[in-house]
C-alpha cells in the first residue's frame, strides 16, 4: 500500500522514475495507465540545447535535480527505518 501511495505522489509530481514507463508527454492527471514525463527525462530534454545563464530554464534543471535527490534520500531513510 505503501508503494502504491508512493508512485501515486510521484506521478503527480511528475517523478516518474522509480518504476514503469514514462515518456515526454508533460501531463499532471491520475491516470495510471497514461505516461507522463520523468523528471530525469525533463533534465535530459531541457539541456539538451542552449541556455542563458540564470534563466528560467537553467534553474529548473537545478531544482528538479534537488527534488531528486530530496526524494531518493527520504526514501532511503524511510527504508532504513522502516525496513
Amino acid at each position: 500500500m505503501a508503494a502504491f501511495y508512493h508512485r501515486h505522489l510521484a506521478r503527480h509530481r511528475g517523478n516518474d522514475d522509480h518504476g514503469g514507463g514514462g515518456g515526454c508527454a508533460p501531463q499532471s492527471d491520475l491516470q495510471p495507465f497514461e505516461s507522463a514525463w520523468t523528471m530525469t527525462g525533463y533534465i535530459a530534454s531541457i539541456s539538451g540545447g542552449d541556455l542563458g545563464y540564470d534563466t528560467l530554464d537553467y534553474n529548473s534543471i537545478f531544482v528538479v535535480g534537488l527534488v531528486v535527490v530530496h526524494d531518493d534520500a527520504g526514501l532511503n531513510i524511510l527504508s532504513r527505518i522502516f525496513g
